[in-house]
């Protein structure tokens, strides 16, 4: 039966640990061989390993006290030697496959790419003109993939293997109103501060008091942006930071396009807004006028 590879690590797509990279001495390269022929069987069009796998999966012979991956043996027998920093990949991503024609070189920045494309596309499916994650990783938005025990947003990794890494500051985000599309034609690449805006126009983000851990209201915004008490007395009341303070006055921070239409008249809110503020500032007559 073919063995499948796994989704853990990098590992369903590279031949052995990143530490072996020492060549296969000459002297012992036709023991090495022989021992390979005698321990491998035809599967289908692969040529299968039947005997011991290391930790992750790939075929291992051990001989005169030191381990060797069987396919780096098969690949240095014909090719020589493989250079710092490359490292042996099954194309045909069977790890028990040591067939010389379905193995070839790739570094490991490759190898981390192709292992991201890999994963995602068994992890997800076509829904109309998207691509939905629908298996581990979905679970949270945006989703998130681990590759090498980093973790990260699955549609940056997508990106990344297409069109290279990003610049610092700048992030992924999807033209679409799906959080869990992965199609590159519904990709853009946006600077951080935009992306956070964007989520919020599209509502795919809380923001004001719909947000879970908002500390401020609408009418203690009033407050603040009427009050001339100083920003660090303004921050001790309504428990929050003097930038905080600085950018709700200056319209960063609760903007007002998005402040809901009032259920009633604007009266009534300008006096709520009053007697919020004497609760404030009740030791003088500093309510905001």
């Amino acid at each position: 039966m073919v063995e499948q590879p796994g989704e853990s690590s990098i590992g369903s797509a590279v031949c052995g640990a990143k530490r072996a990279t020492s060549p296969v001495p000459p002297t012992v390269m036709a023991e090495l061989m022989d021992k390979i022929g005698q321990r491998t069987s035809a599967d289908g069009p692969h040529v299968m390993w039947d005997r011991t796998l290391n930790v992750g999966g790939h075929p291992v012979l051990r001989h005169r006290d030191r381990t060797y991956v069987c396919a780096r043996v098969v690949w240095e027998q014909t090719h020589g030697p493989i250079p710092q920093g490359v490292t042996c990949r099954h194309l045909c991503e069977v790890r028990r496959c040591i067939l010389l024609n379905h193995l070839a070189l790739a570094t490991w920045s490759e190898l981390r790419r192709t292992a991201v494309s890999e994963r995602v596309r068994r992890r997800a499916v076509p829904e109309g003109s998207h691509l939905l994650l629908t298996r581990a990783g979905a679970s949270v938005s945006p989703p998130r993939i681990s590759v090498s025990g980093n973790s990260g947003s699955v549609q940056r990794a997508v990106w990344s293997e297409a069109f290279g890494p990003l610049d610092r500051g700048q992030c992924i985000v999807s033209t679409c109103r799906e959080p869990y599309c992965v199609a590159l034609a519904h990709l853009a690449r946006q600077c951080a501060q935009e992306r956070g805006r964007r989520m919020v126009e599209l509502e795919v983000m809380p923001a004001g008091e719909d947000h879970w851990n908002h500390k401020l209201t609408w009418e203690s915004v009033d407050v603040i942006r009427r009050s001339t008490e100083p920003a660090a007395r303004l921050a001790a009341v309504f428990h929050v930071s003097t930038s905080t303070i600085s950018m709700v006055r200056s319209g960063k921070r609760w903007p007002k396009h998005r402040r809901p239409a009032p259920d009633g008249p604007r009266e009534v809110q300008t006096a709520s807004a009053v007697i919020c503020a004497e609760k404030v500032f009740p030791c003088n007559s500093s309510a905001p006028r």
